[in-house]
Parts: structure tokens; sequence; C-alpha cells
């Protein structure tokens, strides 16, 4: 996750730091229909 915090340029990313920040924000969010919500914008904002 280190990689992840550091890296200044989308392009640096990788699928395993999105994933990574995804689960974070999904497990760390009470609200249910907010952890739909972030998934679905994660899934058809970066692999479509």
């Amino acid at each position: 996750m280190e990689k992840c915090r550091t890296a200044n340029e989308l392009s640096v990313l990788k699928k395993e730091c999105i994933l990574g920040w995804l689960e974070y924000l999904v497990y760390n969010e009470s609200n249910f229909r907010r952890k739909e919500i972030l998934k679905e914008i994660f899934d058809s904002f970066i692999w479509k």
C-alpha cells in the first residue's frame, strides 16, 4: 500500500493498488449502499 500512497501519477497506479484502495474504502465504510456505489464507480471507471 505504501507504493500506492506515494504514487503521484495515475499511470503509476497498478490494478493491485486500486483494488487495495477499493478494499480499504469498502471495509471502512459503514453504509452498505455506499459500498455498492463505490464498487460500481470503481468497476465502471477503471475496467471499462
